[in-house]
């Protein structure tokens, strides 16, 4: 036999294999996209956290999503809840007496949440949907009127 015929076998069959597997990796993208968006959309979890207890200046935490989540009792006696990240979007905030800090870029921001001298244009703190029940805060979901 033709060594040219059979190098020539083996080249087409390897390109036809390389073809249907970059097919088939190609369709189960298409299937695992679409079941990971079904998966974000099904899988809001909702976090409880009691507020009973706190004091002025107190801060709460959690984990909600895999974000830290912290709620703060402000001198007014609201509460501020945030995701504990700043502007850099690593470090988490360090309260301060007027305000927070992000720890890694030194970016302030006042008790509600926006940056301090740049209250239109800035960086805001992320604010997650929440509703209380009592004293108990739900965080996850905005509470619906019926």
């Amino acid at each position: 036999m033709n060594n040219r015929l059979v190098y020539r076998v083996i080249i087409k069959v390897m390109v036809l294999s390389a073809i249907l597997v970059l097919a088939l990796v190609f369709f189960n993208s298409l299937f695992t996209a679409a079941k990971k968006q079904e998966n974000t959309l099904a899988s809001k979890t909702l976090v409880e956290l009691d507020t009973s207890g706190m004091k002025t200046g107190d801060i709460r935490k959690s984990y909600w999503e895999g974000k830290e989540i912290a709620v703060l009792l402000r001198e007014d006696n609201t509460f501020f809840v945030y995701i504990n990240i700043g502007d850099s979007r690593n470090c988490p905030l360090f309260k301060e007496k007027r305000g927070f800090k992000d720890v890694c870029t030194g970016t302030r921001f006042d008790l509600n949440g926006r940056q301090k001298g740049n209250e239109e244009h800035g960086f805001k703190i992320t604010i997650p949907p929440f509703h209380f029940i009592n004293e108990n805060l739900i965080i996850g979901a905005k509470k619906t009127i019926k």
